[in-house]
């Protein structure tokens, strides 16, 4: 059982069982209480697993037949029975098909985590406006679909991807990028940890588009929204790095 999180889709591992009869029920359990991530099974043998819907108070039933993670069936709990059905749709469907199918499973459950995990997908399907004044404007209402202080945004599988497509909207320049810091950071609490997700997100993908020339943005970020941050919500390893 494991979270996946950025353009890599790296595996993170939250808890592991052994399987050694053929026929065996099996329990992963966290009697405390959790923020809502969409989660993944698989076998060890498997590179990449099927998701699951795991909101807070969650219970579910899970049944295979197999050594292969996809045939996985849900008997108990409509959301994962749902979303199971939506991972396993034919590959040929196409786009429009799929978002369809989408906003199906978005107006059935309207606050579960698979609603932020399918509204983003949409966000990151949706088709970026040709003209410029066009994107000017689709740039400034891009966040406005979801909460930025929403903790659960820390664990959405896209969430590196949705940030990439935000800042490629418009051309990689400085001017640009300064303005989208401010408009993901400015007024958001600093207390809030995706405070420290969206600002290590800068630092990264500054560093991929280091041939842009954005010496600029990386002061603009640093100067007001790192060396200044009250709440010491970067480690030292960290803001150390990020001094240098």
């Amino acid at each position: 059982m494991y979270l996946v999180t950025g353009v890599n889709k790296k595996q993170f591992i939250t808890d592991s069982l052994s399987i050694t009869e053929n026929s065996k029920i099996v329990v992963f359990k966290q009697s405390k209480k959790i923020i809502g991530a969409i989660y993944y099974l698989k076998f060890n043998s498997q590179k990449n697993g099927i998701g699951i819907a795991l909101d807070n108070g969650t219970s579910l039933d899970l049944y295979l037949n197999s050594n292969n993670i996809d045939p996985i069936t849900c008997s108990n709990n409509s959301i994962n029975k749902d979303f199971l059905e939506y991972q396993l749709q034919d590959k040929s469907i196409t786009s429009e098909q799929k978002t369809n199918s989408r906003n199906a499973l978005l107006s059935r459950y309207p606050k579960s985590i698979l609603n932020l995990f399918l509204a983003t997908e949409n966000k990151i399907a949706e088709k970026v406006p040709a003209l410029l004044e066009e994107k000017i404007s689709y740039s400034n209402s891009f966040f406005t679909f979801i909460d930025r202080t929403d903790k659960r945004i820390l664990f959405l599988p896209n969430c590196t991807k949705l940030s990439f497509k935000y800042f490629t909207v418009l051309p990689i320049m400085a001017d640009n990028y300064i303005d989208n810091i401010d408009y993901l950071l400015k007024g958001l609490d600093y207390k809030s940890k995706n405070y420290g997700v969206f600002s290590n997100y800068f630092i990264s993908n500054l560093a991929f588009f280091e041939t842009n020339q954005l010496e600029k943005v990386y002061n603009h970020l640093y100067k007001n929204y790192i060396d200044k941050n009250p709440c010491n919500i970067f480690s030292i390893a960290d803001y150390s790095n990020y001094t240098k």
